[in-house]
């Protein structure tokens, strides 16, 4: 994903993002994912470094429309390690 950002009163920007995602069904209802995130809010600003992180996952379908997930977010580059993210979410649609 790229974009480029012109806001008056401040200088133009271009951003860069990109993923790479994984997933294995372990049971039908059971999946395990392993994404990498990529992002770089200036390609311009050189002195700022690109955040990368690791993020596993586990998904649960409890039913056709019940899922839990867990997932965390692991930073890979020293300026956002303390960053770190556990995250349980419960998805419900009818």
């Amino acid at each position: 994903m790229s974009m480029s950002s012109k806001i008056s009163g401040a200088k133009d920007r271009t951003s860069l993002a990109w993923f790479a995602e994984g997933n294995y069904v372990v049971y039908p209802w059971l999946i395990g994912v392993a994404r990498y995130e990529r992002t770089d809010a200036d390609t311009d600003d050189d002195t700022k470094d690109p955040v990368t992180s690791l993020i596993p996952a586990v998904v649960a379908v409890a039913r056709p429309n019940i899922k839990f997930s867990l997932e965390y977010k692991l930073p890979l580059d020293d300026a956002s390690k303390k960053n770190k993210a556990l995250v349980m979410q419960m998805n419900y649609a009818f």
